[in-house]
């Protein structure tokens, strides 16, 4: 058995390279850090890891004379298949040739900058032959839900994170014009509310232990039943579509859990600062036709329930809206709470940040999405600083979360379904199980990982 340790794969390492001897052969490690023994180390590396940006340099080489050795080539085929194949040199010389045939599969997109090449074929950049690995190994990647899928989670996303869309990637949220009446919400700002959070917010106020945990002698409500719950509640006030889901970086149920996850706002243990964040986007800007209704007073109506229910103090709850009283919600705001949430927050807070207003979906550029299309958020001044995407929502707040916190966020617009990339689903219409997010690369390519070979 040889165990390879601790590889850690970090993109803020662009301007730093280390380099490290290993059996006589110089390999550029700008990228990651290697503890081993063995030349075959590296090339393991490449047919395992992922990275859907670009190498920080040009200069990433493998001695071509390393023997014994793995090389691994491919060919794109007239059809749109591609064959792969390895050339395995053994200790006595030798060889091995293999070749697999993976027929047309959208292939990741390379950014023009990788540039740099392995012992392949003239002009296959290292990136190539990892995507090439990748896709042969695309069944032994298929997210088991199980203890070491769990443990790479845990050391890519080291706090607890828990995200409540209001409607999955294809459906669009709704707003319902009389909220305030229909879901009985108290000292409401306006009548109208977005139809998801108004729904959470009447089944908490009617199950105040689902908010913070007590001792109360009362079973806590599961993700599941409260998602049942709110899921009942929206489809009583309209008849389109309506598919709310929640996402966490931690397990909600079974196969990993005996039973599913209990929700709590304020979980047990969690006695440091609470502190929320609350963006409400009405797209005051555009025309009047086109502005929503609801996000304001969302934002609203969820500080009440915050500093009311769960113990925030108002000093604590800060307010991004469009509305000419508050800080607005542009795409610097929004990004520069995020960043201070995360460098301020410390072991035992507890977070509660929402979103309220427009989302979407738009082609993937960095082939890290299974179905093609990133989801994304809109600030008030989307027409000049553009989209906030979910690989952004990832990576500045989710990972970069202290461990020991704990966020809630909710997510009320159109097509939020996976806006965190969290990797572990549960749906209102599930069956019981939960689901694993099919996105490994965009979680995982900051990931620290132990890789045992036997």
């Amino acid at each position: 058995m040889v165990h390879l340790g601790l590889i850690c794969v970090e993109r803020t390492l662009s301007s730093h390279a280390d380099t490290e001897t290993l059996e006589g052969k110089k390999y550029d490690l700008s990228f990651c850090v290697i503890s081993t023994h063995t030349s075959h180390t590296f090339l393991l590396l490449q047919c395992i890891f992922h990275r859907p940006f670009a190498f920080p340099k040009s200069n990433i080489t493998m001695s071509s004379d390393i023997t014994p050795g793995v090389s691994v080539t491919e060919k794109n085929n007239e059809d749109g298949s591609r064959t792969i194949t390895t050339i395995t040199v053994h200790e006595d010389g030798s060889k091995t040739t293999k070749r697999k045939t993976i027929r047309s599969k959208k292939k990741p997109q390379i950014p023009p900058s990788a540039t740099s090449t392995t012992s392949t074929e003239a002009g296959e950049t290292l990136d190539d032959v990892m995507d090439a690995a990748l896709a042969v190994r695309a069944d032994d990647r298929a997210h088991k839900d199980d203890a070491k899928f769990e443990m790479a989670v845990r050391r890519c996303i080291p706090s607890e994170f828990v995200l409540i869309a209001s409607q999955d990637d294809l459906s669009k949220a709704q707003e319902a014009y009389h909220a305030a009446s229909l879901f009985n919400l108290p000292n409401t700002k306006g009548e109208a509310g977005s139809l998801a959070t108004s729904a959470l917010l009447n089944v908490l106020y009617k199950h105040p232990e689902v908010a913070v945990a007590a001792d109360s002698g009362k079973k806590p409500m599961n993700c599941l039943e409260l998602l049942r719950e709110v899921h009942l509640r929206m489809r009583k006030a309209t008849n389109f579509v309506i598919n709310p889901q929640i996402s966490a970086s931690r397990p909600l149920g079974p196969p990993r859990l005996k039973n599913h996850a209990p929700f709590h706002i304020v979980p047990a243990g969690y006695n440091g600062m609470k502190r929320a964040l609350l963006i409400g986007v009405c797209f005051m800007d555009d025309a009047p036709n086109q502005r929503l209704k609801g996000p304001h007073n969302d934002a609203h109506n969820v500080r009440q329930f915050l500093s009311k229910q769960c113990g925030f103090e108002e000093e604590n709850i800060e307010i991004l809206a469009d509305d000419g009283k508050h800080t607005a919600p542009t795409k610097h705001n929004i990004l520069d709470r995020f960043k201070t949430m995360t460098e301020t927050a410390q072991a035992g807070d507890v977070i509660f940040i929402l979103y309220s207003g427009h989302g979407g979906r738009v082609e993937d550029k960095s082939g890290d999405e299974a179905d093609g299309y990133d989801s994304f958020i809109l600030p008030s001044d989307y027409k000049i600083a553009g989209h906030i995407l979910d690989d952004d929502i990832l990576l500045d707040l989710i990972k970069a979360m202290p461990e020991g916190v704990y966020t809630t966020f909710l997510v009320d617009c159109c097509n939020s379904g996976t806006v965190g990339d969290l990797p572990y689903v549960v749906k209102a219409n599930t069956l019981g199980d939960q689901e694993i997010e099919r996105k490994l690369s965009s979680f995982f390519y900051q990931a620290l990982a132990v890789i045992t070979i036997f």
